[in-house]
């Protein structure tokens, strides 16, 4: 039985089966969507998603768990660990750790749990959770992890390539005519991960452009902080996704893990949407 139990939740976007293989415990969130709750990456694929928005859907809404339901899933995991490390999304992106800190607060075995704010979401937060089990698994403590986590938050880059404004005009995030010139202009934005937000850093023409912007952006990574880990993320679009992997592999990066964006992301991200993120092997 391992001491330390490592629970993240479904925002980071790992699957069941891949949390499993790493050694992370799940909890999965639930997402209201066109009239009813889904269990986010169980019950809700993007294309649904896609298909309901331009049928005039509203664009889905991460729902927290209950702190009942939340605490019985720590409750569960200290029956058979000694401690659980829980790591969840930066407040500036969702409310998942928020949540916990209120939830915990009166929790009598709340000296048994820790709490890790990864700043960030989707991927760059499942490699957190996934280098958290490795050092546990290879005898670091708790506190020795959360601040080698601390220290990869610093360093860790993300991005992701929108390939139409139309969904970002229906989460309402541009402005109709803004959507209208740029569909025209062919623009796609590129979102970053930046002070645990979030945030749009510009825009290219074109596809190609963007695959390029984050081709070189990965690349620029790779020479300022060699020996890299890597995780590629996409919601449609597997020739982005291939050609980023193989420029990873050519870079000599580490892929840990490949995922598909939540449905969160998806809803004003639209289809085809692809990015990464990287972080130095060491730090």
């Amino acid at each position: 039985m391992s001491r330390v139990a490592v629970l993240t939740d479904s925002s980071s976007d790992l699957e069941l089966l891949q949390a499993e293989e790493f050694g992370v415990h799940l909890l999965l969130l639930s997402i209201h969507f066109d009239g009813r709750h889904w269990l986010d990456h169980t019950d809700l694929d993007s294309q649904h998603i896609f298909n309901r928005i331009q049928n005039g859907a509203s664009p889905p809404v991460m729902r927290l768990p209950t702190p009942e339901h939340y605490l019985g899933v720590i409750d569960n995991l200290l029956t058979r660990h000694d401690h659980v490390l829980a790591i969840h999304s930066s407040p500036l992106i969702g409310q998942v750790y928020s949540f916990a800190l209120r939830t915990l607060e009166a929790y009598p075995q709340r000296h048994r749990v820790t709490l890790h704010n990864s700043g960030t979401t989707s991927v760059g937060m499942a490699l957190q959770a996934s280098r958290a089990a490795e050092l546990l698994h290879a005898g670091r403590n708790v506190e020795q992890v959360v601040n080698v986590l601390r220290s990869v938050q610093h360093h860790q880059c993300s991005r992701l390539a929108v390939t139409t404004l139309e969904y970002l005009r229906r989460a309402r995030l541009i402005s109709a005519p803004s959507a209208l010139i740029g569909e025209f202009q062919d623009r796609k934005p590129i979102f970053a991960l930046q002070e645990g937000r979030l945030q749009s850093i510009g825009t290219v023409r074109g596809e190609e452009a963007a695959l390029q912007h984050l081709t070189h952006t990965l690349q620029d990574q790779a020479r300022t902080l060699p020996e890299g880990r890597l995780a590629l993320v996409t919601n449609g679009d597997p020739a982005a996704i291939d050609h980023l992997r193989s420029e990873g592999r050519r870079l000599g990066l580490s892929e840990v893990m490949s995922a598909r964006l939540g449905a969160v992301i998806s809803s004003f991200s639209g289809p085809n949407a692809y990015g990464f993120t990287y972080e130095p092997t060491r730090v």
